[in-house]
């Protein structure tokens, strides 16, 4: 009995013993299942991974084989131009009234025009402002360019303008502006650039019309510290040239060169003009430094004006300084001497001007220019033949209403003795008056 009361024992033991090593045996089997999926589904995953990639390399060499396609067959040609290009311009309007009150009925010119009173009896002052007591419309002005880098060389430069500015620009003396000046038009710049990469920084030449080296300021509003233009520009330099120029960066000095030629307008100024007025060309020339606040550029313009007198020349030296001592404060000065060898005796002028202007506030800003002129007579100035003076000083203040949305108003004073006597402004009576003082007003919307 006690035998087999030992083996009922024994295997009962058994059996319980081995139901939990059997069922551990399931749960190590069902593990080792699963880590041959998850290893398995990690497989495909990777390989997901690897194909996707192979994808994207796939598209993005598609895309790179396409831009250079329609960079060399020109497929999405107008697609590629409008993305270099770039459009700019604005509208500028203004009022001016002259404190002497000049008459309405003054005689200006071969053709009687009235209403020219800012400019004087020569024309030769204000003439982007001609008109007393009067709204005008200054500028429309229109700039299309595409620029040149290392990877797109070639590209152009376009600047079409309407208003009063493109008349006085058109037209060599300010009463010469009659009728509807809105519709006045006048291609400003109209050129072809190419950047040859034959100097390590390239040598950027224009071709066509493009403006002038000389000068601090220029016919474009926007880029001026007052609303009218100094009497150092509106007498004694050229407006723009139409020719060829190249110009370079001389290394990393801060110095560049630029060496042009352009045709030669023959009226007393180095320049250009088309058509051509004789067979002389003028020689271009600037040599320019540029620091971290500080800059400078001499330029010289020369060339023969007189047809068939290739010995009798014009030109012009110019210096212009600038200086940025902080974000807040700007100024230039610029000198010009001009001269005009004729058949009869040589006839020069020379100026200076200067001008500053500092940021009050980030939309508030205040700009004054002083300016001295001395010339001979008879190559600038109506009715006389000796040296005649001009001073000159103007406070302008400009407030950006909005970002695109700029008024600014200045008052001006000018001081004229030629020929020994007052005899160049205009009062209310039609008289000499050997000074005048203006003010006036000028909105600007640029895009």
């Amino acid at each position: 009995m006690r035998t087999i009361a030992r083996m009922l024992a024994v295997a009962a033991c058994t059996m319980w013993i081995g139901v939990p090593m059997a069922f551990a045996d399931d749960v190590s089997d069902e593990l080792a299942e699963m880590r041959a999926l998850e290893e398995q589904m990690q497989g495909q995953i990777e390989a997901q991974n690897e194909q996707i990639q192979h994808q994207g390399q796939v598209i993005q060499t598609a895309r790179e084989q396409q831009v250079e396609s329609d960079e060399r067959f020109g497929v999405s040609g107008i697609s590629s131009f409008l993305q270099r290009l770039e459009v700019s311009g604005w509208v500028a309007g203004s009022y001016f009234f002259n404190f002497n009150n000049p008459s309405e009925t003054m005689n200006i010119g071969p053709g009687g025009f009235v209403g020219n009173a800012n400019s004087g009896v020569s024309g030769n002052v204000y003439p982007f402002h001609s008109n007393h007591n009067s709204f005008q419309v200054d500028q429309v002005w229109f700039a299309l360019e595409h620029p040149v880098d290392e990877e797109n060389r070639a590209g152009f430069r376009f600047d079409m303008l309407y208003g009063n500015t493109a008349c006085s620009l058109g037209n060599s003396l300010g009463w010469e502006c009659a009728g509807d000046n809105t519709s006045q038009l006048y291609v400003n710049q109209a050129y072809v650039q190419y950047l040859a990469p034959i100097t390590g920084n390239g040598i950027l030449i224009k071709a066509g019309k493009f403006a002038t080296l000389a000068g601090a300021e220029v016919a474009e509003t926007t880029a001026n510290f007052n609303i009218t233009r100094s009497n150092v520009y509106n007498i004694l330099q050229p407006l723009n040239h139409v020719g060829v120029l190249g110009s370079t960066d001389i290394g990393e000095t801060g110095f560049s060169i630029t060496l042009g030629m352009a045709n030669d307008d023959g009226n007393g100024f180095a320049g250009g003009s088309d058509p051509d007025t004789n067979a002389a060309k003028s020689l271009l020339s600037q040599l320019a430094w540029s620091g971290e606040t500080v800059g400078a550029a001499v330029t010289v313009l020369w060339g023969p004006s007189i047809p068939g007198s290739p010995n009798n020349a014009n030109g012009l030296a110019d210096l212009v300084v600038t200086w940025d001592p902080s974000e807040r404060l700007s100024a230039w000065l610029n000198f010009d001497y001009a001269w005009f060898d004729g058949p009869g005796p040589t006839q020069d002028g020379y100026g200076i001007a200067t001008a500053a202007r500092y940021a009050v506030t980030d939309r508030l800003g205040v700009a004054t220019r002083l300016e001295w002129v001395r010339t001979d007579g008879a190559m600038w100035w109506a009715g006389t033949t000796t040296d005649t003076e001009l001073w000159g000083v103007t406070g302008t203040a400009d407030y950006a209403l909005t970002d695109n949305l700029m008024v600014r108003g200045e008052v001006r004073f000018d001081q004229v003795l030629k020929n020994g006597s007052d005899a160049e402004f205009f009062d209310n009576n039609g008289g000499p008056e050997g000074n005048q003082t203006t003010a006036g007003v000028e909105v600007v919307y640029e895009f």
